[in-house]
């Protein structure tokens, strides 16, 4: 069972005489961290909240901010560079400090080449490649499709990623970074989180056949297309990535037989290696252009931190966002994961990581729902993450509407923010 976030600073207080050199360096990792700026950050155009937080002083600890995400695959490098230097310049101009967000894999460029997207199986006997995914379900509260997920290890796909990012986002971003720092406004900079609960494309989950997923012309979409679901959606991808790294069908079958396993829940495992590496592929490239350390965050679903036994019961436990908590860490970046309550073991989280050496970490998505609605459980809810090492907490939703199950303007939670910003 975890220990509770207050239990184990008080474990690590009390034993602070006696740690080991590991130890040590985490305690001092520690200390770094808890005099940095707390940010509690609004996903969204500031000028839509600025007055709803104008009483709240400018300084101290304790900051808000605006987050403003960037769709890393599907814009065009032009418009990414324009994109990425708004956000910064908005933050000089309100003096609200930015979070930059990286969503990279949910909206891919459409393409067809099966060296760059995901198959839904092996490859057959004389083929050189699986079958060809031919998009992605995703559920934001609604249905969307979106174009065919990319294979993580593919050559062709990386390149294309290195190239947005040094061409339109990184000199950008380094570049202000150092200004600010020379004119004492490192604060402005709240980080950059390098992906958008990153993980893999599986639709394993039961399908109610009288309501299955629809994108029809009245409902929001991301997508173009009316599109109903039918059973030959139901898929899993890695194996294009899988295939990349030297695995087969039958290595993989003989990998699940060895530690008894099911063939899915053995592609799941070596698929969780494959996302850890591509979250460190893109915050490597981060650091190399000179973005701190401590201002990288990574970004995958909180469900992972719930028991095998939970998520099987909710028909969750092979799909590829839902990866063990621990996939988050990676030594070119500082862990973060959404950490919405229902959805999240919050002290599974935080002892994952305090374990793995990493005690600040990024709340890099909350959604307000029923549980934090009301202003007395929101404010007890930010303390608790703060407490646990969230040194970001960034809120998405504030656009939704009366009535949304993420709705946040008019809600106990607006004022909630405001005490704690001010505490």
């Amino acid at each position: 069972m975890a220990l509770t976030c207050l239990v184990v600073s008080t474990l690590l207080l009390a034993n602070a005489s006696s740690v080991s050199a590991d130890d040590a360096q985490a305690d001092q990792t520690a200390s770094i961290a808890s005099a940095e700026p707390e940010y509690l950050v609004i996903l969204g155009d500031p000028d839509s909240f600025a007055q709803d937080f104008a009483r709240i002083p400018s300084e101290g600890r304790r900051r808000l901010g605006f987050g403003s995400k960037l769709r890393l695959l599907d814009t065009n490098v032009e418009d990414l560079a324009r994109q990425t230097t708004l956000a910064l310049d908005t933050a000089e101009r309100t003096g609200l400090p930015v979070l930059l967000s990286l969503d990279d894999w949910n909206f891919p460029e459409p393409s067809s080449d099966p060296e760059v997207v995901e198959w839904t199986n092996w490859p057959g006997p004389g083929e050189d490649h699986g079958p060809i995914a031919e998009g992605r379900w995703i559920n934001w509260g609604f249905w969307f499709f979106t174009s065919p997920p990319p294979n993580f290890e593919s050559p062709k796909f990386r390149a294309n990623v290195r190239h947005r990012l040094q061409e339109a986002v990184l000199p950008v971003v380094a570049a202000r970074v150092e200004k600010w720092a020379h004119e004492g406004r490192e604060h402005l900079f709240a980080g950059l989180v390098v992906g958008w609960e990153t993980g893999y494309y599986t639709f394993y989950q039961r399908v109610d056949p009288e309501n299955p997923p629809t994108i029809d012309a009245t409902g929001r979409s991301h997508s173009h297309q009316l599109r109903e679901f039918t059973e030959k959606d139901a898929v899993g991808t890695g194996y294009a990535a899988l295939t990349t790294r030297g695995y087969d069908r039958e290595k993989v079958r003989t990998l699940a037989e060895q530690e008894g396993l099911s063939e899915r829940a053995a592609v799941k495992r070596l698929m969780t290696g494959v996302i850890n590496d591509y979250i460190g592929f893109i915050a490597g490239l981060c650091r190399d252009a000179g973005i701190p350390r401590a201002r990288l965050y990574s970004h995958i679903a909180g469900l992972g931190s719930f028991d095998d036994a939970f998520l099987e019961s909710i028909d969750m436990l092979h799909d590829g966002r839902v990866l063990p908590i621990k996939t988050a860490v990676h030594a070119s970046c500082r862990p973060g994961v959404t950490v919405t309550p229902e959805w999240c073991d919050l002290d599974a989280v935080a002892e994952t990581f305090r374990s793995a050496g990493e005690p600040a970490w990024g709340a890099v998505e909350i959604e307000i729902t029923n549980a934090i609605r009301d202003e007395a459980a929101a404010l007890a809810y930010l303390n608790r993450l703060t407490a646990c090492g969230a040194k970001v907490i960034c809120v998405y939703g504030w656009w939704e509407p009366e009535g949304s199950i993420f709705q946040v303007r008019g809600t106990g939670a607006v004022n909630a923010m405001r005490q704690w910003l001010i505490e």
